[in-house]
C-alpha cells in the first residue's frame, strides 16, 4: 500500500469536512479546499497516511486551542443568556484562536444555535463540543505512523528565503520521511507548497538530500 505525508492544512480540511457532515454546519464547505478529493483520501483506504512531527505538534496544538476556547464560549453562554451569540468574539477574552476558528464559532455554531433558550444552547453546544473531540480522535487513529520531527538545519537554512514561515519545518519533516522510509509524496492544498515545487525539490538538492518531494492536493493523489 503506498504512503503520503500529509501537512496540516489537510487534516484541518477534514476535521472541517466531518464538523460540516456531523453538526449540519453546511457553511463550513466554503472554508475546505477540495472537501470530497480530502474526504476520500481518509475513507477510501488506499493509502497510508503519515505525518512529521511539526504537523503532528500543529495538530495537537489545533485540539488543545478548540478545548481551551470551547470551554470559554460555554462560560460565556453561561454569564450572557439570551444573548445573540455570533457577538461572542474570543480576542476579547483571555483565550488564544484563530481568525479560523472564531469564524466557525461566531458565524457557523453561533448561527445554528440562535434563537435557543440558555439551557437548550448550553446542550447543543456541549454535544458540538463533544463531536468535535471525537472526530480529532478518529482522525488521529486513522493516521497510520507519526513521526518525531527532523533537524537539518543546512536544508532550514535553504528555504528560508521563500516565505514558508512554519511551513518550512513540515518541508523538513517530508525530506526526512522521504530519506527514511522513501515516502516522497507530500499532500497539501496549501499554495505555498503546492505551487513551488519545482523550487522546494531545487533547495533540497542544494542541501545536500537526494530524494524529490512530489507535492500534489488530494485530487492528484
Amino acid at each position: 500500500m503506498a504512503a503520503v505525508t500529509l501537512d496540516t492544512s489537510v487534516l484541518v480540511d477534514y476535521l472541517l469536512f466531518q464538523m460540516a457532515e456531523r453538526l449540519g454546519l453546511d457553511g463550513l464547505r466554503d472554508d475546505i479546499a477540495e472537501p470530497d478529493a480530502t474526504a476520500s483520501l481518509f475513507e477510501d483506504g488506499t493509502q497510508q497516511l503519515v505525518i512529521g512531527g511539526k504537523v503532528d505538534d500543529e495538530f495537537d496544538a489545533l485540539c488543545d486551542r478548540h478545548d481551551t476556547v470551547y470551554d470559554d464560549m460555554l462560560d460565556w453562554i453561561t454569564k450572557n443568556p439570551e444573548t445573540d451569540l455570533t457577538e461572542y468574539d474570543p480576542s476579547n477574552r483571555s483565550v488564544q484562536t484563530t481568525d479560523n476558528d472564531s469564524g466557525v464559532l461566531r458565524i457557523q455554531i453561533g448561527q445554528q444555535l440562535n434563537g435557543l433558550s440558555t439551557p437548550e444552547q448550553l446542550a447543543q453546544f456541549r454535544r458540538i463540543r463533544q463531536a468535535v473531540q471525537t472526530i480529532e480522535k478518529e482522525i488521529r487513529k486513522r493516521l497510520d505512523r507519526e513521526y518525531d520531527q527532523f533537524d537539518h538545519p543546512s536544508l532550514e537554512t535553504e528555504l528560508s528565503g521563500l516565505g514558508l514561515d512554519h511551513d518550512v519545518a513540515v518541508v523538513v519533516d517530508a525530506v526526512g520521511i522521504a530519506d527514511h522510509d522513501g515516502v516522497d509524496l507530500l499532500v497539501s492544498v496549501d499554495d505555498g507548497l503546492t505551487d513551488n515545487e519545482s523550487e522546494l525539490n531545487s533547495r533540497i538538492q542544494t542541501a545536500g538530500h537526494t530524494v524529490s518531494l512530489r507535492i500534489e492536493r488530494p485530487s492528484g493523489v
